[in-house]
Order: structure tokens, then sequence, then C-alpha cells
């Protein structure tokens, strides 16, 4: 199995069960199997950049992971006023940590 799909294996155990926007009935899939969401989904669009952004660092970047993944999310956010943001709700940020957990675990 190549590395990318290693990475997208564990996330789908770690992350996508969790995840409200996953697919109804899509925990009947098993992990080597790419849900419909995943095209639109920031943990799997910034995959290279995050799994990049762990190798780099290790353990966190200087200016910490929270500002990292915000500033990869939101870049699209639509909204001007930061109190009316709704990067949070956002798979990548919601799971942040188990995102980066997965990838800093794992000896790709």
């Amino acid at each position: 199995m190549d590395e990318l799909m290693a990475i997208h294996r564990a996330l789908r155990i770690q992350v996508c069960l969790q995840c409200q926007r996953r697919p109804a009935n899509s925990d009947m899939l098993g992990p080597e199997v790419a849900l419909s969401c995943e095209g639109e989904c920031g943990v799997f669009n910034h995959l290279p950049r995050l799994l990049a952004l762990v190798r780099r660092f290790g353990g966190e970047p200087p200016c910490g992971y929270r500002s990292a993944i915000q500033s990869l999310t939101c870049t699209d956010c639509a909204s001007d006023d930061p109190r009316q943001c709704v990067c949070d709700q956002l798979p990548l940020v919601r799971f942040a940590s188990e995102v980066l957990a997965t990838l800093e675990s794992q000896d790709w």
C-alpha cells in the first residue's frame, strides 16, 4: 500500500467516523473505500501541506498548529469579520488534533 493510501485509510478510521458531514451509511464501508465527501473535505484537500508541516516541525510549528490550520481554512472564509467566521465548523478545524495526531503517530 503506498503512503498516501495508508494515510487516507488511517484518517478514515480516526477522523471520518466521527465527522457529522460523512454520507449516510458510510460507516458500513471499510476504510479502504473513499467517501464521496473527501473531494470537498479540507482534511483530504490540505493533506500534502499538513503532512509537510508535521514532517518539518515534528511536535508543533513556531506559530502553533491552531494558527497553521486557520491559515489553511480561513483563506476561503467569506467573512471579513472574524466574529462571523464559520471555519471552526469545518472538519479540518473541528478534528485538527485528531488529524495531526494521526499524521504524527505513523512513520510515513
